[in-house]
């Protein structure tokens, strides 16, 4: 098959504005790999929150790394709810 080829679509520069394509029904979506900025910085805030006081670790910081990791890997907020209810 011959003929004029399309340009390959550009991809923007900034990395933390890309997402994680939509895995296939039936999928884990935790099986595909996140967006690598979004997901150390949610590495970075979880291991933050640990160093604060490993003993005693703040939901709300353990909270703000999730909401992170569940970006990183472009799932909603209300992911880990459906997920437990379903």
């Amino acid at each position: 098959m011959s003929g004029p080829s399309s340009p390959a679509p550009s991809r923007s520069r900034r990395a933390d504005t890309t997402t994680t394509p939509a895995t296939p029904a039936g999928r884990d979506p935790l099986d595909a790999a996140p967006n690598p900025v979004k997901a150390a910085r949610a590495c970075r805030k979880l291991i933050r929150a640990y160093l604060k006081d490993p003993e005693y670790v703040e939901w709300e910081d353990v909270q703000e790394a999730l909401a992170d990791a569940l970006d990183a890997f472009g799932l909603d907020p209300d992911y880990i709810e459906r997920e437990r209810w379903s």
